[in-house]
């Protein structure tokens, strides 16, 4: 059986590519996207600091660690995640909670805090 996260990276291959990083809080307010086709060619990329980076599709590009992280991935049999699009909510309080509660269980728990 598939695990959710190979399937996560099979689709995000299937799709249009999973994007490398490019600094997009530097990026102009009327940014057209990293992953756009106008991206650092558009009037609104002028002077962003991204320009030269996104024309040369660096934002398009496919990030070549997915793979490894997939596979170091693979023995964890299952994986939560925490999220919520607002800071300052109680995500890292709420996980750090729930891994003491699984761990209380009897449970192997690791904790990854990605922000």
């Amino acid at each position: 059986r598939e695990s959710p996260l190979r399937r996560a990276l099979s689709s995000c291959q299937r799709r249009p590519p999973c994007r490398m990083a490019v600094d997009e809080s530097a990026a102009n307010e009327s940014c057209v996207g990293p992953s756009s086709e106008g991206a650092g060619k558009a009037s609104s990329c002028e002077g962003c600091p991204n320009q030269q980076a996104c024309a040369a599709g660096a934002g398009r590009a496919v990030d070549p660690d997915l793979e490894v992280i997939a596979q170091r991935l693979a023995g964890v049999k299952r994986k939560l995640l925490v999220l919520s699009g607002k800071g300052g909510v109680g995500k890292s309080t709420m996980t750090a909670q729930l891994g003491f509660a699984l761990a209380a269980r009897g449970l192997r728990v690791g904790l990854l805090d990605v922000d």
